[in-house]
């Protein structure tokens, strides 16, 4: 009992923990993503101020969510759930509806129910690779 205990504190410690590394990396990407910039007269400017600044690092912020990520999820099952979610990515019969149930379900079996949402941070990385970085 007393171990049992212990151990069950450890576990919710270790998910605190993950929460924090995964709330901070959406925090990031969310602030990185929110100064948006426009390109005029070959010159990034930002649309907030007006002042000229360097355009946002895509490379730098999925390099750091993916660090992060495999922090929180381990890499072996970070491998995993990328891997996966990227193959959905590139088959579009996948990515429809009769498809979404399953893909949960093979998510969860990887993960578990309690991560199943740090999924779409995953999914979000992919997007950055695939929509900001142009890689295939």
């Amino acid at each position: 009992p007393r171990g049992q205990e212990m151990a069950e504190r450890k576990r919710r410690a270790d998910e605190k923990d993950a929460k924090r590394v995964l709330d901070e990396c959406r925090r990031r990407t969310s602030e990185d993503e929110s100064s948006a910039h426009t390109i005029s007269n070959n010159q990034v400017t930002s649309v907030k101020s007006g002042n000229p600044v360097h355009s946002v690092d895509w490379k730098l912020i999925s390099e750091k969510q993916r660090v992060e990520l495999e922090t929180v999820l381990g890499k072996e099952k970070f491998r995993n759930v990328y891997t996966l979610l990227k193959n959905v990515h590139g088959n579009t019969r996948l990515s429809q509806p009769i498809y979404q149930k399953k893909l949960k379900q093979q998510l969860a079996r990887i993960v578990g129910k309690e991560y199943l949402n740090i999924c779409g941070d995953v999914d979000q990385l992919i997007y950055i690779e695939e929509m900001k970085l142009k890689r295939y």
